[in-house]
């Protein structure tokens, strides 16, 4: 391990933006949200190849520079469901509440949300309009119908804050959401249903913020190595930068190493660890602890090392009700041609699509077959995969 300095810059997170910039809608996950509603063109515009930043949930409670406890307050978002065009009267509206007056939102988190869009509704048209600054998409990127990848889930309770997203909540200690439709494909009509997830936000009191102001956290891939950089921009009583590692995201965290912090400060101080456990997707996130024991959690960041074979490494669940989940990882872009055949060998189902290099997760509906034993022939160029899937459909 070691430590230096030099330029890092920070990486914007892909659910949001902020209200003010400009954007193109189906781009991007978070934005600071412009005062006008975009045109229904904006539908079909390509998707960016974006960071993606992962949740670990909530680790331990935070404490705001003053020493006082965030305060934190979640949401369920089941049973919410998405109309029409932003700030159409059918749209649901809901507040968010229980925070000091004018608090400085500094953390978000968001888990298990799933969508169920109606017709030709896309996934990727769900937004949370927050508190009229930002717009929250979880699906961004995922331009088709049901079924959608679901189970999205990110954020950190320092997320807002270690993306230069804070804003303030209102004089009541509330915070107003409205869910809506980047497109509308049925005016005053449902587009898309919130069957399950939660909204969970960190707030500390206006005018202050956590302890450690995170602006940027990278990770690089070198030949034997992982480089992770970070920068902070203030520092209050900072005893310990720990740099910890997991294969899935969500568990099984371990040090990797660790590197003294800058006591207490507002200049920046710039940090860096390398890695010499190589996997094909790792992720990382900081852990901070200050002289007194408390300890902040940075939000969570990936990275992928470049594979030299398309692979597939995961359909999951398998056996399933005719709904499946590839996990696929391509060395570069390019279409990829799905077939299932029957146990006679008769093609049952054909689709390609194009697909982005690295780690793709792919949504199968293969609900108007019956229960039986499938075999899906993956093909990309010259390369083909073969595995099994089974369909076990539960009676009426």
């Amino acid at each position: 391990m070691e430590a230096g300095s030099g330029a890092l810059a920070p990486a914007k997170p892909v659910w949001f933006l902020l209200k003010s910039s400009e954007f193109r809608q189906d781009q991007t996950t978070f934005i600071h949200r412009p005062p006008v509603v975009k045109p229904d063109h904006m539908k079909a515009q390509a998707i960016l190849s974006l960071l993606v930043l992962f949740s670990t949930g909530r680790i331990c409670a935070q404490t705001c520079q003053n020493g006082s406890p965030a305060t934190v307050v979640s949401v369920d978002l089941s049973g919410k469901k998405s109309w029409d065009a932003l700030g159409d009267p059918q749209n649901d509206t809901f507040s968010v509440c229980g925070f000091p007056a004018n608090a400085n939102m500094v953390g978000l988190e968001w888990s298990g949300i799933d969508l169920s869009p109606v017709g030709v509704s896309w996934c990727s048209e769900v937004a949370f309009d927050i508190h009229s600054t930002l717009i929250f998409r979880p699906a961004v990127g995922e331009r088709h119908n049901a079924p959608c990848n679901n189970n999205y889930t990110g954020g950190s309770p320092s997320y807002l804050q270690d993306n230069d997203l804070t804003f303030s909540a209102g004089a009541d200690g509330c915070v107003n959401i409205e869910i809506y439709e980047i497109y509308n494909d049925y005016n005053n009509a449902k587009d898309a249903d919130i069957t399950a997830g939660t909204m969970t936000f960190t707030g500390c009191p206006s005018g202050l913020v956590l302890p450690i102001e995170l602006v940027a956290f990278s990770a690089k891939a070198e030949d034997d190595h992982n480089i992770i950089e970070w920068r902070t921009a203030s520092e209050l009583n900072s005893a310990w930068h720990i740099l910890e590692r997991a294969v899935d995201g969500k568990e099984g965290w371990e040090e990797v190493g660790r590197l003294a912090g800058a006591g207490t400060t507002n200049d920046d101080q710039y940090y860096v660890l390398k890695d010499f456990e190589l996997f094909p997707l790792v992720y990382y996130r900081l852990r901070e602890i200050a002289f007194d024991g408390q300890e902040q959690i940075s939000h969570v960041i990936t990275l992928e090392r470049p594979s030299e074979y398309f692979r597939l490494l995961n359909i999951a669940p398998n056996p399933a009700d005719g709904l499946f989940k590839l996990q696929m990882e391509l060395p570069e872009a390019g279409p990829v041609l799905i077939r299932v055949y029957d146990q006679t060998g008769r093609q049952v189902w054909k689709e390609e699509r194009t697909l982005n290099p690295g780690l793709q997760h792919q949504a199968l509906n293969l609900n108007s077959l019956n229960n039986g034993r499938y075999a899906i022939v993956l093909q990309k160029d010259h390369e083909t995969i073969v595995e099994t899937l089974i369909i076990s459909k539960q009676k009426p």
